[in-house]
C-alpha cells in the first residue's frame, strides 16, 4: 500500500493551495474595485475554488481516499471554468459593473458556498464515483480533469494573448501556474492509486503551479501593478486626464473647502472658464471665497442645510455671481461634496445662464403677447358672433316681413280671381296671373336670398367624412317630382369621400341638377356626375346636355342676380352664386366649360376626405325609430307632400296623406297615427285648428304635431311644438320624426 501521510497532505495543500489563492483572490479584488470589469470577478472566483478546494479534499481524504478526490476533481473543474470565461471576459467584453463591492461580496460568497456545498454533497453521497484506490479513476474522472487541463491551458494562452505587446512579470508567472497546475492534472489523472510515486509527481507539479502563482503575485505586489498596468502610472495619467478636462471644460469649475454650514474656505482650484466668466485672474480666485463673489440676496451661497459630508447626490441651484468688473451674472451651479484627506470639501461646475435668461424673458414677452393677440381675437370672433347672430335675427325678420304682405297680396289677387273669374276680362285675368307670378318670384327670391345669407355658418361638428353618393340619393330624393316630370335620366361613376357639411354639398349638387333639368334642350336631359383625384382633393364634374352657355359668360354667371337667358326661364340669379359660396367654402374653386347648344360642364373641387369624424358624431343622436310609425301628413302643394311622404317611407314610417283639413279629418275618423306633419296655411283652415280637431278623437287626444310653413312661424306657436321652415330638408325632416318618436307613447292599433 503506498505511503500517505494525512497531515502532510493537509499542510501541503494549505501552504500552496489555499494561502497563495487567497492572496491571489485579494489582489483579483482590489484590481475590480478599480476596473470593474466582470472577468476579474470571475477570475477572483476560480482562483477561491482552486485554493479553497485543495484544502477542503484534504480533509475529505482523510475520511475517505475516494471522496477527497472526488472534491479535488471538481473544485478543479469549476475553477478552470472560471479562469477560462474570466480571461475570455477580459479579452473581449467592454462592460463594467456598477455596484462593484456588493457584486465582489456575493461573488466571493457564493465561490465559498460551492466548495462547501461540493464538500458536503460527496460526504453525504451525492456526487458519482471519481477514483477507486488501486483500480485508478473512472471515465467520468479522466473527462472532468481532462476538460480541465485543457481549459487551464486555453487560458495561459490567452493570459498570454491578452499581455502580448507588454507581457508584465504578473501574467507571465501566471500562466506558468496555470500550465504547471495543467501538468499536475494531468499526473494525477493516470495515477492507480493515491500515494504512488505518480500521484506524487502529479502533486508536486501543481504545488509547483501554486509556487508560480506565489512569484506573480510577489511579483505584481514589488512592481505595484495591476495586471500590468503600474499603479504609478495608472494614477499619473489619472491625474493627467483630470487636468486636461479641468482645464478644457467649457463651464467653470471651482474646488473650495467646507468647514460648516455657514463658513466656507477659500477657492483652492479654479480651471480657465471661471477665470474668463468673472474677469479674475486665477491667482486672484484663489483669494477669494464663495461669497465674495455671490449676490447677497438673503440666500446662502451654498445651500448646504447639514453636514456637508451626508450630501451623496449633486445639489443643482441658481444663484447670481458678481464679476470684477461689477457685471451680474446669472448661474445654474451644480455642486458635489466629497472628502480629501479628511478636509471636506465642494466641487461646483458653473453655466452662465444669460442667454437663457434672455431667451426665457423673451419667450415670456412672446407668450405674453400671443396671449394678448389671442383674447383680442376672441373679442373679435365673439363681436363677429354677435353680429353675424344680429344679421341672421334681421335677415328672418325681414324675410318674414317681406312675406306677409306678398302672402297678403297672394290672397287678395286670388280671391278676386275666386269673385270676378271672367268679369274683368281676358286683360285683367292675364294681369292677375302676372302679379302671382311676380309674387311667386318674390317669394322665391326671399327664400334664396335666406339660403346664401346662412350659408358658412354650418357648426363645425357638422363637418366631417362626406360620402358623395349618399348626397346624390338626398339630392335626387328632394328633386324626385321634378326629375319624374323632366324623365331626367342621372348618372354618376364611383363617387369618393369628401370632407365638408352635409346639408351644403346637398345644395350644392342640388342646385347643380336642377339647373341642368331647367336648361334642358329639345330631347330628354341626361346628367352624368364624375370624379377625379387631384392631389389633395377631389375635382367633380355634374355634365349634361342641355343648350348650354356663351363661354363669354363662364365667370359672371357664378355673380349675384346674374342672368344670360332673361326671363325664359324662372329663376332668381343667385343658386350658382350660391354654389359658388359653397364651394370656396370648403376650400375649392368652381367654373364651367360650355359652348351654347353643346351642354355645360361644371366642375368644382372638394377636400379629400381626412375620416376624423363622420357627419352629426360630435352630436347626440336620437334613439327614436322611423320604422312602422304611422304619420298623417297634410299638405296642399303636390310638391311638398310628395317629398316629404318618399322621404319618410324612405325611412319606414307607414304615411298617409291629405291637401285639406276636412280630408284628413275623414282619414283620422277611420285610423289612428303616432304622428301629424300639417302645413299650418291649408285651403279650408289653419293647421292648429286642424290638431285641435284631430285631438278630440280620444285615440288622438296626445298626438303629437310637426307644423311646417315657407314662413317662420316658431314665434306664434306653442314652444313645445316643433316647427320645421319650409322648403324642408329631408334630412331634418327624419331626424325631427325621430326625436319625436323617441318620447312619446303610440296610439292603439
Amino acid at each position: 500500500m503506498p505511503h500517505e501521510s494525512p497531515f502532510m497532505r493537509l499542510a501541503l495543500n494549505f501552504v500552496f493551495s489555499t494561502l497563495v489563492s487567497l492572496f491571489i483572490a485579494v489582489l483579483t479584488a482590489s484590481t475590480f474595485l478599480a476596473r470593474r470589469t466582470p472577468g476579474l470577478l470571475l477570475l477572483g472566483c476560480g482562483v477561491i475554488l482552486w485554493g479553497l478546494g485543495g484544502f477542503a479534499s484534504s480533509i475529505a481524504s482523510n475520511i475517505d481516499v475516494g471522496l477527497g478526490v472526488t472534491v479535488h476533481n471538481v473544485c478543479v473543474w469549476l475553477s478552470a471554468a472560471c479562469h477560462l470565461i474570466g480571461v475570455g471576459l477580459l479579452l473581449r467584453s467592454k462592460r463594467v459593473v456598477n455596484a462593484a463591492g456588493p457584486c465582489l461580496a456575493v461573488a466571493y460568497t457564493i465561490a465559498v458556498t460551492v466548495v462547501l456545498l461540493v464538500f458536503f454533497a460527496t460526504l453525504a453521497g451525492g456526487l458519482p464515483t471519481f477514483f477507486v484506490q488501486g483500480g485508478g479513476g473512472t471515465p467520468l474522472r479522466h473527462w472532468v480533469l481532462g476538460t480541465s487541463i485543457a481549459m487551464f491551458l486555453l487560458t495561459a494562452a490567452l493570459l498570454r494573448l491578452m499581455n502580448r505587446r507588454h507581457l508584465s512579470a504578473f501574467a507571465y508567472w501566471y500562466s506558468l501556474a496555470l500550465v504547471a497546475t495543467a501538468l499536475g492534472l494531468f499526473g494525477v489523472m493516470v495515477q492507480t492509486a493515491v500515494g504512488s510515486p505518480v500521484n506524487w509527481a502529479g502533486r508536486i507539479t501543481q504545488y509547483f503551479g501554486g509556487v508560480y502563482m506565489l512569484v506573480a503575485a510577489m511579483a505584481s505586489a514589488r512592481e505595484t501593478r495591476r495586471w500590468g498596468i503600474p499603479l504609478e502610472q495608472e494614477l499619473s495619467e489619472a491625474r493627467q486626464r483630470y487636468e486636461e478636462l479641468f482645464a478644457l471644460a467649457a463651464d467653470g469649475i471651482l474646488v473650495h473647502e467646507v468647514f460648516d454650514e455657514t463658513t466656507l474656505g477659500n477657492f483652492i482650484e479654479a480651471n480657465p472658464a471661471v477665470s474668463a466668466l468673472l474677469g479674475y485672474t486665477l491667482e486672484e480666485i484663489r483669494t477669494l471665497t464663495p461669497k465674495d463673489i455671490t449676490v447677497q440676496d438673503g440666500r446662502p451661497p451654498l445651500p448646504i442645510g447639514g453636514n456637508p459630508v451626508n450630501h451623496q447626490a449633486v445639489i443643482r441651484y441658481e444663484r447670481i455671481l458678481i464679476a470684477k468688473d461689477g457685471r451680474r451674472i446669472p448661474v445654474e451651479i451644480n455642486t458635489r461634496f466629497f472628502l480629501r484627506q479628511g478636509r471636506s470639501m465642494a466641487m461646483s461646475v458653473l453655466r452662465d445662464n444669460t442667454e437663457r435668461r434672455h431667451a426665457e424673458e423673451e419667450i415670456a414677452r412672446l407668450y405674453n403677447e400671443a396671449q394678448q393677440e389671442i383674447h383680442r381675437r376672441r373679442e373679435v370672433e365673439l363681436r363677429l358672433r354677435r353680429a353675424n347672430e344680429d344679421l341672421d335675427a334681421f335677415v328672418s325678420a325681414i324675410s318674414h316681413d317681406l312675406q306677409s304682405p306678398m302672402n297678403g297680396v297672394s290672397s287678395i289677387v286670388e280671391l278676386l280671381r275666386e269673385e270676378c273669374g271672367g268679369k274683368l276680362g281676358p286683360d285683367g285675368d292675364l294681369y292677375l296671373t302676372h302679379i302671382l307670378n311676380g309674387v311667386a318670384r318674390s317669394r322665391r327670391m326671399i327664400l334664396d336670398l335666406l339660403d346664401y345669407s346662412k350659408v358658412g355658418q354650418d357648426d363645425p361638428q357638422d363637418r366631417g367624412s362626406i360620402e358623395l353618393v349618399k348626397v346624390l340619393e338626398y339630392t335626387e330624393l328632394n328633386l324626385a317630382l321634378t326629375i319624374q316630370k323632366s324623365e331626367a335620366v342621372i348618372t354618376h361613376d364611383d363617387l369618393p369621400e369628401v370632407e365638408g357639411n352635409f346639408m351644403a354639398l346637398s345644395h350644392l349638387f342640388q342646385n347643380l341638377i336642377e339647373n341642368a333639368i331647367k336648361y334642358r334642350a329639345q330631347e330628354m336631359p341626361r346628367i352624368h356626375i364624375s370624379a377625379d383625384r387631384k392631389n389633395d382633393s377631389w375635382e367633380l364634374c355634374i355634365s349634361d346636355n342641355g343648350i348650354g352657355i356663351d363661354p363669354k359668360h363662364a365667370e359672371m354667371i357664378f355673380g349675384v342676380f346674374k342672368r344670360v337667358h332673361g326671363s325664359q326661364y324662372e329663376g332668381t340669379g343667385i343658386g350658382l352664386s350660391l354654389c359658388k359660396k359653397i364651394v370656396e367654402r370648403h376650400g375649392g374653386r368652381i367654373w364651367v366649360e360650355s359652348r351654347l347648344g353643346g351642354g355645360a360642364r361644371f366642375h368644382f373641387t372638394l377636400p379629400v376626405s381626412s375620416r376624423l369624424q363622420r357627419p352629426g358624431e360630435g352630436r347626440k343622436n336620437s334613439s327614436g325609430s322611423v320604422r312602422g310609425v304611422r304619420v298623417l301628413l297634410v299638405d296642399d302643394l303636390d310638391a311638398g307632400r310628395f317629398v316629404k311622404a318618399k322621404a319618410l317611407v324612405k325611412a319606414g314610417a307607414l304615411v298617409r296623406h291629405a291637401s285639406t283639413g276636412r280630408e284628413a279629418l275623414a282619414i283620422a275618423e277611420a285610423e289612428n297615427f303616432d304622428l301629424a306633419l300639417l302645413d299650418i296655411h291649408l285651403p279650408d283652415m289653419l293647421g292648429m285648428q286642424l290638431s285641435r280637431q284631430l285631438q278630440r278623437k280620444p285615440a288622438h287626444s296626445a298626438l303629437p304635431v310637426i307644423y311646417t310653413s315657407a314662413q317662420d312661424h316658431r314665434l306664434d306657436i306653442d314652444k313645445s311644438t316643433r316647427f320645421l321652415q319650409e322648403p324642408v330638408d329631408a334630412a331634418q325632416l327624419i331626424v325631427s320624426v325621430q326625436e319625436v318618436v323617441a318620447s312619446m307613447k303610440p296610439a292603439p292599433r
